[in-house]
């Protein structure tokens, strides 16, 4: 493993908590060697995801850009980075992508908060709207995933930082 200082750990939990959500890597099989991938609408989300591997990983990235459509400007287009070697060190934080690493389950509630911001970031939005028969704000904050056991842990930590 990567001997990593405080802020590193951080930006490492908050990957983690990314990847979770929009990312995937896959192990070497007989045909294909390992792989990463991680995309989103979100150009923003991606260079920070790009930044970060970069910067604990050393390891350059590119991000691709995916044209939904050309002719209707309300679709957004889709960006993506991929990596080869990174599922190698990956898999030494994160051995399973469905479940949260020991790495973030026996940290203190900073880097909790930093997995559970990045998870939210993919997963996640806030929601405000107006509740028309009572004239009122209706404020939300949701994330989506098929994963039960991994939201039950997720509502474990909301619950402690809650404190």
């Amino acid at each position: 493993m990567i001997e990593l200082n405080d802020h590193q750990k951080g930006e490492l939990a908050y990957l983690i908590g990314a990847v979770i959500g929009d990312g995937c890597y896959t192990t070497p099989t007989e045909k294909y060697g390992p792989r990463f991938c991680f995309s989103s609408s979100d150009k923003e989300f991606v260079l920070k995801i790009k930044n970060i591997i970069e910067n604990i990983f050393s390891l350059s990235l590119s991000i691709t850009v995916e044209k939904l459509s050309l002719k209707n400007k309300n679709w957004r287009d889709h960006y993506g980075i991929t990596s080869r070697p990174l599922p190698r060190f990956l898999k030494l934080y994160l051995p399973d992508k469905n479940k949260i690493p020991l790495f973030i389950k026996d940290s203190n509630n900073i880097i909790k908060a930093r997995f559970l911001s990045g998870f939210f970031d993919a997963e996640g939005g806030i929601c405000i709207s107006t509740i028309k028969s009572r004239n009122a704000l209706d404020r939300r904050l949701y994330c989506h995933n098929s994963n039960l056991e991994l939201l039950k842990e997720i509502k474990i930590y909301l619950k402690e930082l809650d404190t």
